[in-house]
């Protein structure tokens, strides 16, 4: 546990110097070079913001990580039908037309389940933001939560082979699959730790630095009573949680 510990103290501290370093170099120049017009300050703003914004996110996941590993109560409510979920999975559109990303999406939800809606709403932004960070241009992305006595749509397979996944019988499914190179299986189970990174040569320069999010995603969906799990096969990587119906 201690070296869990200074591992992310070492990971936090490296992936917050970074952004530091850069704003402090762009409000340097703002400051000293009497060169730049308007338009090369503005640039430079923009920069610092995004920066400051990239710093902010790290900050939250990370509070929210500290909550979730210690006695968080989970404000649950309970919830029927796809209304929730048809709002869950709205609002991807613009950045996945911004990537020429094609976008599917499937709701198809029966039954009772106890949800923390803010939670449940931080796990899909977290797992479509990793999607959309290692899908390529032109690639897809496919999304939905499926009733798992329902009929699961035609993309919920993987692998060149289109591989059915033996899922749990009873229960919901919420599931982000996209297209780009996959996880070898030895690497499978790692990406849900804090600041995961690849010992694998293959998978280091994609999935490296992951930061908390996927993290974030286990942890909620466990608090749910639930489980995560990834495929991943040939050119396609899909994440999938289950949440069980609410007796």
């Amino acid at each position: 546990q201690q070296k869990s510990k200074e591992y992310m103290i070492s990971a936090i501290s490296h992936d917050l110097k970074t952004p530091l370093t850069a704003i402090r170099a762009y409000a340097e120049a703002m400051i000293n070079d009497e060169s730049l017009d308007i338009k090369d300050n503005k640039n430079k703003a923009l920069v610092i913001l995004n920066k400051s914004d990239y710093m902010k996110n790290m900050i939250d996941d990370l509070m929210m990580y500290n909550l979730l590993t210690t006695e968080y109560k989970m404000n649950f409510v309970e919830l029927e039908g796809s209304e929730f979920f048809e709002m869950l999975f709205s609002g991807y559109d613009e950045s996945c037309t911004q990537k020429k990303i094609k976008l599917t999406i499937d709701i198809d939800v029966q039954g009772k389940y106890k949800v923390d809606v803010r939670q449940m709403t931080r796990v899909v932004d977290n797992l479509m933001a990793n999607a959309l960070r290692y899908t390529p241009v032109d690639g897809y992305i496919c999304m939905g939560a499926v009733s798992l006595d329902n009929e699961m749509p035609g993309w919920l397979k993987i692998g060149t082979e289109n591989k059915t996944i033996p899922w749990k019988k009873d229960g919901l499914l919420i599931v982000v699959k996209n297209q780009g190179d996959g996880i070898i299986d030895k690497e499978k189970e790692k990406v849900f730790m804090p600041f995961y990174q690849s010992d694998d040569s293959r998978n280091k320069k994609l999935w490296n630095g992951v930061g908390l999010g996927l993290s974030i995603v286990k942890l909620v969906i466990e608090k749910h009573y639930g489980e995560v799990k990834v495929f991943s096969e040939g050119n396609s990587t899909m994440f999938t949680c289950w949440i069980p119906v609410h007796s």
